[in-house]
């Protein structure tokens, strides 16, 4: 059809190659050495393209007259690790050391173009566009490494590590130098102690350990922010440059510094092991984009050491041996990981939004809630039973009373009127910009926009699954895979069709309420039950940014399902190999939610290195993407 032709087209090829050469010197049975060089290149490239006239059901004003964007992306990095181990028995201790140094080189170079506005049908190319644009940008990454590790034995029996991590990277600013990483842990494996077997506790578990371990890790910046830095500015009277990049010569990495304690056991001969984790994190000169005094002539955030954030969780895992037969076995498996953080500082800086100054993005870094954690605009909704206040101290609405001031009705502007005004307003047609509702102000920010909505990761996410595998040479594994308790996902797609004023007609329900709105022969009762739909399920998007956009996002996904079968070896060696298995496998096959938008999983922003709030923050936006597809896939692996 005419609408399928002019649709929007997004195109993506990628190239990758990965390899790597290793090199072993073993002088005595005690002392070793390693090194190992790797390449890992990719190379993407992206098109999009929007035809001429595709306004053709007149609903959008987007590009109507075309538009097209290439990117070309490689990415380039080179590895070298030399490593070396010694093993020892001093005092009758086992000593096991390990030590080396480890380097890498990041390139990535990106080059990309785009137009608006094609002369007429049938123009594909960037040329042909009335206001071409270039766009070129190459960073280069070295980060360096030295490391030790120390494990001392006892008896087989009781182990305790000690080492640490010194790093270098190039983003760290001139005054930060390097950054050191130590670690240590324990480890008490009791079912392996003299006499555990005969005991109480043996008689009843298998496998006994017992585990801790205390350690820092850190994240770097970004390439370049560290620098002052200038963006090229082109007009029609020449070129010139505006400030782009404050720069930090302080800036360092973020320090997260982490304790768990963890035990895992082994029941019923083992056939039944159960993992137990319990960690707490401190994070340290967290990396946030603040804003710095605009009068330097620099407007961009600038990146910074200066949060704070708390976080703790545990992580259960279970699987069990079913069955476990000659010709027959079958195992099962379930895990389940739990999550709370909240940012308990942000060094004096005001809270920060991802999205800059756009107003969709509802994600905020605020002290005192959980990193991104949704706030927006609300409608006044009715009081609860005995209540004059909403929870947060906003107004709300006694009962007859709507979100709208009723022009000329004497109800002073920006408080509610009555049904019965509402009424009377409505026995004439009205539009949905007829009927703009009141909106709650948060008393102690006095900001209307300060309504908390939840926030973007999941209390809870595990998997669940298990295996089958008969005659040895038959496997079929199940895996699925959960996100659940106060989980909340911004449905921005859903706000713009419901709530733009150029394509929020494109859903049944907006449909129906302008139509019973504006339809001569509605009743007056029949446009106040549409303006209450309207009120309380579809208004969003500027100025009431956040409304109606955030909604529960659990799910379940059935994430994959595969049948392998281990082929006799007369089959691989026909064509000179040693092994063979065929795998069938379905990936992302069902999915149970009851999140109405795209895909609870999708994300507008993908995860960065360095420390930006959009990259880093902007979590569970749906926003424009497509959902995750299904999969079928056929492999045929030989071992030579």
């Amino acid at each position: 059809s005419q609408q399928e032709m002019l649709q929007e087209t997004i195109k993506q090829d990628t190239r990758h190659f990965n390899g790597s050469v290793r090199a072993s010197y073993i002088p005595t049975a005690t002392l070793n050495f390693d090194a190992t060089f790797g390449i890992d290149f990719t190379a993407q490239r992206s098109a999009e393209f929007l035809p001429f006239g595709n306004n053709v059901d007149l609903r959008t004003n987007r590009a109507n007259s075309g538009q097209a964007s290439v990117d070309d992306r490689s990415n380039q990095v080179l590895t070298l690790s030399v490593n070396g181990g010694w093993t020892t028995n001093p005092l009758g201790l086992s000593s096991n050391l390990i030590f080396g140094a480890q380097g890498y080189i990041t390139k990535t170079n990106d080059e990309s173009g785009n137009t608006t506005s094609f002369p007429g049908p049938g123009i594909e190319v960037l040329g042909g566009g009335a206001s071409p644009q270039v766009y070129e940008s190459f960073s280069s990454i070295v980060n360096t490494g030295v490391f030790a590790q120390e494990q001392m034995g006892w008896h087989d029996w009781v182990f305790v590590t000690g080492g640490g991590r010194y790093d270098y990277n190039s983003a760290f600013g001139k005054t930060s130098g390097g950054v050191f990483y130590p670690q240590a842990s324990f480890s008490l494996v009791l079912s392996d102690r003299a006499g555990y077997k005969e005991s109480f506790l043996g008689r009843h578990i298998n496998t006994l350990r017992i585990r801790g371990a205390l350690g820092k890790a850190g994240r770097q910046p970004g390439a370049f922010d560290k620098l002052t830095t200038y963006l090229p500015l082109t007009a029609s009277t020449g070129a010139g440059l505006v400030p782009g990049n404050l720069g930090n010569p302080n800036l360092k990495p973020e320090i997260s510094t982490e304790m768990e304690l963890g035990a895992e056991l082994g029941l019923l001969n083992d056939n039944l092991s159960v993992e137990f984790t319990r960690w707490q994190r401190t994070l340290k000169d967290a990396l946030v984009a603040r804003q710095f005094p605009v009068t330097g002539g620099f407007r961009s955030l600038q990146l910074d050491n200066i949060g704070e954030m708390q976080s703790w969780g545990y992580d259960l895992k279970l699987k069990a041996y079913v069955i476990n037969r000659t010709n027959l076995s079958a195992d099962v498996f379930a895990s389940t990981a739990f999550l709370s953080q909240i940012v308990t500082s942000l060094g004096g800086a005001p809270p920060l939004k991802v999205g800059g100054s756009y107003p969709r993005y509802r994600n905020w870094i605020k002290q005192g809630w959980a990193p991104g954690s949704f706030f927006g605009a609300r409608i006044p909704e009715p009081c609860a039973a005995g209540a004059t206040k909403a929870a947060d101290g906003s107004i709300c609405l006694a009962a007859g009373q709507v979100p709208f001031t009723v022009p000329g009705s004497g109800t002073p502007a920006g408080q509610p009127s009555t049904e019965a005004q509402m009424l009377t307003y409505l026995s004439v047609p009205r539009t949905a910009g007829n009927i703009a509702p009141l909106q709650s102000i948060n008393p102690t920010s006095n900001d209307v926009y300060d309504h908390y909505y939840g926030k973007p990761l999941p209390d809870f996410e595990g998997a669940f699954g298990g295996s089958v595998t008969w005659r040895r040479n038959w496997r079929l594994s199940t895996n699925f895979e959960y996100r659940g308790g106060h989980y909340t996902i911004s449905n921005l797609t859903s706000a713009f069709r419901t709530g733009s004023p150029t394509n929020g007609g494109n859903t049944q329900e907006r449909a129906q309420v302008e139509m019973t709105l504006q339809n001569p022969a509605s009743t007056p009762q029949q446009r106040l039950d549409a303006a209450k739909k309207y009120w309380y399920d579809l208004v969003a998007l500027t100025p009431y940014d956040g409304a109606h956009q955030q909604m529960p996002g659990d799910f379940i996904r059935w994430r994959e399902l595969s049948l392998t079968y281990t082929a006799p070896t007369d089959w691989a060696r026909r064509i000179g190999g040693s092994d063979m298995s065929i795998t069938f496998a379905a990936r992302n096959f069902m999915l149970w939610t009851k999140y109405p938008g795209v895909d609870p999983e999708v994300n507008i922003y993908g995860r960065g290195s360095g420390g930006g709030t959009d990259q880093n923050v902007g979590e569970s936006i749906d926003a424009f993407g497509f959902p995750i597809p299904r999969s079928l896939s056929l492999n045929i692996r030989v071992g030579f």
